[in-house]
C-alpha cells in the first residue's frame, strides 16, 4: 500500500510543472495593474530554470539531472500563484463602443 501512495504523490508533483504553467497563463490574463505583476513575481525564479533546464536537455548524456531545476521549485511556484489567483481581481472588461 505504501507504494501506491508513494507512486501517487510523485506522479502529482511530476504533474506540477505543467500545472504551474496552465495557471500561471490563466492567472496572468485574468489580473491587471499591481496584481498581474504579484501574480507574475515566480517567473523570476522559474524563467532561469526553464533556460536552464533546456540548455540541460539539449547537451544530452546519459547523467542528465536537469530535469530537477523543473521538478523542484514547481510545486511552490504552483501553491504560490493558486494563492495569488484567490485574491486577485479580475482584469476589467472592456465594452465595445456604442455606434
Amino acid at each position: 500500500m505504501s507504494d501506491v501512495l508513494m507512486f501517487t504523490i510523485w506522479v502529482l508533483w511530476e504533474l506540477s510543472v505543467p500545472a504551474y504553467v496552465v495557471v500561471q497563463i490563466i492567472v496572468l490574463l485574468r489580473s491587471s495593474g499591481l496584481s498581474r505583476w504579484i501574480a507574475a513575481l515566480p517567473l523570476v525564479l522559474m524563467v532561469p530554470m526553464y533556460v536552464l533546464f533546456v540548455i540541460g536537455i539539449s547537451q544530452g548524456g546519459d547523467n542528465n539531472l536537469s530535469w530537477l531545476l523543473l521538478i523542484l521549485p514547481s510545486p511552490l511556484a504552483l501553491l504560490y500563484v493558486v494563492v495569488v489567483a484567490f485574491f486577485v481581481r479580475p482584469a476589467a472588461k472592456h465594452s465595445p463602443p456604442a455606434t
